[in-house]
């Protein structure tokens, strides 16, 4: 019984000092995750600036040419 408890606790005595890379490593994994999280998150929110922009441009681009057209065709008055 003595000898199996020391055998033991020769055993353990090998493990004692993984917990400082694993934790490590987990950190840096965390960190990484988050960075990609926020850089996705941040494409997202550029991509539908991006879309808003090209439809309002799109939409002046469209009441432009129909002002131009409607006084370019001679049907207008000033009535």
């Amino acid at each position: 019984m003595l000898i199996a408890l020391r055998r033991r606790m020769k055993s353990s005595s090998h493990r004692n000092g993984n917990i400082l890379p694993l934790s490590a490593l987990f950190i840096v994994i965390f960190m990484v995750l988050t960075a990609l999280v926020v850089d996705i998150g941040m494409i997202s929110v550029t991509n539908g600036r991006l879309q808003s922009a090209a439809d309002v441009s799109a939409l002046s681009a469209m009441q432009t040419v129909a002002h131009r057209m409607k006084y370019h065709d001679g049907s207008h008055s000033d009535d």
